[in-house]
């Protein structure tokens, strides 16, 4: 029975290895010419063994500037890519339609190599129980951003201030969150206890989202420092908002400015040893 070679279970030696799959390639002008990564080359890598195959997939994925040819295996209606940003959003046409309840959203769960993911102006909202099945899927994300149409002006979002924690817990390099929450009400601080606070600086942007407007809002400050303590929020301009969402601008803004402080406060009593 064959056997891999030892000097391939060095992630290094693969790494250089992999870096000298290229192709030719000529522009318009045959006198220059280019190289560009061997794609297929990288792919038929991915599946020789065990030992190559993690290596080979991270850098065929680094390769990757669209998401094109994943969404061309998906119905034609469903999903539209921004190369740029490699955005994810719903055609307004299918978004009527859509049910996020059901496995409309699942094919998303199969690119658990994403980064950045966006639903831009979609027509359905999205809950705690659908972001969940989500971003379980998606360890590597550092953005998240989420804007919906669908949210009447008397209404509440579906998505609680308890989501936060299922961000921290399944996506641990976030850099950047939005999404419109309903900050109204505070989870017990007993849902918290087996999630690890945050290193990052998280920014933070929750556009209009209804938050406890009687007094401080200590309660919200609390509950997005024990999960996020260098959290930068960022206030949405009240010139932005909906004439419904401006009596939140400044509370947001509170809420930002008090995290800050605690966060200074924090690192100025740690002690700083000298060698």
């Amino acid at each position: 029975m064959a056997t891999t070679h030892q000097l391939f279970f060095i992630s290094e030696l693969v790494e250089r290895i992999l870096e000298q799959l290229k192709l030719e390639a000529r522009g318009h002008d045959d006198r220059f010419l280019r190289y560009v990564p061997d794609r297929k080359s990288l792919f038929a890598m991915s599946r020789t063994c065990k030992a190559l195959s993690e290596i080979s997939l991270d850098a065929l994925w680094k390769e990757m500037d669209t998401l094109l040819p994943v969404f061309n295996c998906m119905p034609a209606e469903a999903f539209q890519a921004d190369d740029p940003e490699l955005a994810i959003s719903i055609s307004s046409a299918y978004a009527k339609v859509v049910n996020p309840d059901s496995a409309h959203l699942d094919p998303l769960i199969h690119l658990t190599r994403l980064e950045s993911v966006s639903f831009k102006g979609v027509n359905f909202d999205l809950t705690d129980a659908i972001i969940q099945r989500l971003i379980s899927a998606w360890g590597n994300l550092k953005k998240f951003y989420v804007h919906s149409r669908s949210r009447s002006s008397e209404g509440a979002p579906p998505v609680s201030l308890a989501v936060l924690r299922l961000f921290a817990a399944y996506t641990p390099k976030l850099e950047d969150l939005r999404i419109n929450l309903d900050a109204t009400c505070v989870p017990s601080c007993d849902s918290q206890d087996s999630v690890r606070a945050s290193v990052l600086p998280v920014h933070m942007d929750f556009d209009c989202s209804p938050i406890q407007m009687l007094g401080n809002p200590r309660q919200v400050i609390e509950y997005i420092a024990n999960i996020y303590p260098h959290a930068i929020i960022h206030s949405t301009p009240k010139y932005c908002c909906a004439p419904q969402g401006c009596k939140y601008h400044d509370t947001w803004k509170q809420v930002g400015e008090t995290i800050a402080s605690m966060a200074t406060l924090s690192e100025n009593s740690i002690p700083k040893f000298q060698n």
